[in-house]
C-alpha cells in the first residue's frame, strides 16, 4: 500500500513543498530494491526531498541504500539512512514477530519526516513498483475538492483488487474484455 500524508496548510507550488518519502526493508527483502528503485527514479524525477531508507544494520541492507543515495542524488533527493539495531529474517514473513520489525522500521521514517517538518511524506514499501506518474497523481489528489483532503492513498493493484493482473507496463489489466 502507499501512503501519502500532508498537512492541512500545505502549499502545493512545486518549490515550496517539503516532501519525504519512506521505505523500509530488511536483508531478506533486498532482493527487491533493484526492481523498486528503478520504478521509483521516474516517479520522483521532477520533484524534489528527501528519502528515509530505513533498514537493519546488515551489509545487504547499506549496500542498497548506497545504491539509493546514488540515484535519488542523480534527480535532485537526498536520503538518509536509518539503521535499526534487530534481529531480522528469522521469522516467517506476516507472522506477527516479522509484522513487528517492518512497524519498528516504518515508525523509524516516519518519526524522520516529522523531525525534518515535512509536509508530504509517502511510504512506498520495497517491494512495490510505483507507475512512472503516481507521485503526480497522488499529489493532483490532494488538490481535488480545494485541498479539503490531508490524506491520500493508492493501493496497489492485484488479482484480488478491482479484479486486474499487473505488468510492468499495464498496472492494472482487466480480466475479462
Amino acid at each position: 500500500m502507499e501512503i501519502l500524508l500532508s498537512s492541512f496548510d500545505r502549499v502545493l507550488e512545486s518549490d515550496m513543498r517539503k516532501m519525504c518519502i519512506g521505505t523500509y526493508f530488511t536483508s531478506g527483502w533486498c532482493y527487491s530494491v533493484d526492481s523498486w528503485l528503478n520504478n521509483l527514479i521516474p516517479a520522483i524525477s521532477g520533484f524534489s526531498g528527501s528519502i528515509a531508507v530505513s533498514t537493519d544494520k546488515s551489509d545487504e541492507c547499506l549496500n542498497k541504500f548506497e545504491k539509493i543515495k546514488t540515484s535519488c542524488k542523480a534527480v535532485g533527493w537526498d536520503a538518509y539512512s536509518i539503521i535499526s539495531d534487530i534481529k531480522t529474517d528469522k521469522h516467517e514473513a506476516y507472522k506477527k514477530e516479522a509484522q513487528l520489525i517492518i512497524a519498528t522500521l516504518q515508525q523509524k521514517a516516519f518519526g524522520f519526516a516529522r523531525e525534518i517538518g515535512a509536509d508530504f511524506f509517502w511510504s512506498v514499501e520495497s517491494d512495490i513498483l510505483v507507475p512512472p506518474n503516481s507521485l503526480k497523481v497522488l499529489l493532483q489528489a490532494l488538490e481535488f475538492d480545494d485541498n479539503y483532503y490531508s490524506f491520500g492513498m493508492v493501493t496497489y493493484p492485484n488479482g484480488h483488487y478491482l479484479g486486474g493482473r499487473g505488468t510492468p507496463t499495464r498496472h492494472i489489466c482487466v480480466d475479462i474484455y
